[in-house]
């Protein structure tokens, strides 16, 4: 599935190239602590006004992220004080930000599924502001679950 942002009275950015890589601790337990390293959302195209997004991508550092084990099939992969930068060009964007961002995790079918998170605008360099919208919610499924590396690095590749 693509990654979706909707963005009530502005219109959506939909993007269908996406990675998400993580570096998660050893297993042992119902929860397993980590970071996201990166999260990109590239071939974008949107139907806002005024403004074309090409991208988004992670700023701001590496957020915590937390893996719960639910069942044998899966669980949650909770990532902690995100913000993502949507370009539009010029070194100017879009800005939004969860305190939490909950996932459901699919052992069965390898997949990692973000439906409807509530993001809010927030600052930063080069940001469009009111064009922005105040709030949004965030959607997508990544699939191609790849584990590599002996750091335990997870890596969610999501292309059409």
């Amino acid at each position: 599935d693509p990654a979706v942002l909707t963005l009530p009275g502005f219109g959506t950015v939909t993007c269908t190239n996406n990675t998400f890589d993580a570096t998660v601790g050893a297993s042992g337990g119902a929860t397993i602590g980590g970071t996201l390293d990166s999260l990109t959302f590239n071939t974008c195209t949107d139907t806002i006004p005024i403004v074309t997004i090409s991208s988004c991508h992670l700023v701001n550092g590496t957020p915590s992220l937390t893996i719960t084990a639910t069942s044998h099939n899966g669980g949650t992969i909770a990532i902690n004080d995100i913000t993502v930068k949507c370009n539009a060009g010029g070194g100017n964007g879009c800005y939004y930000t969860a305190p939490v961002a909950t996932g459901a995790a699919n052992n069965t079918g390898a997949s990692l599924t973000y439906a409807n998170v509530n993001v809010t605008h927030t600052t930063g360099s080069g940001d469009l502001g009111a064009v922005c919208g105040n709030s949004a919610t965030f959607s997508t499924t990544f699939t191609d679950l790849t584990s590599a590396g002996t750091g335990r690095t997870v890596v969610l590749n999501q292309t059409p």
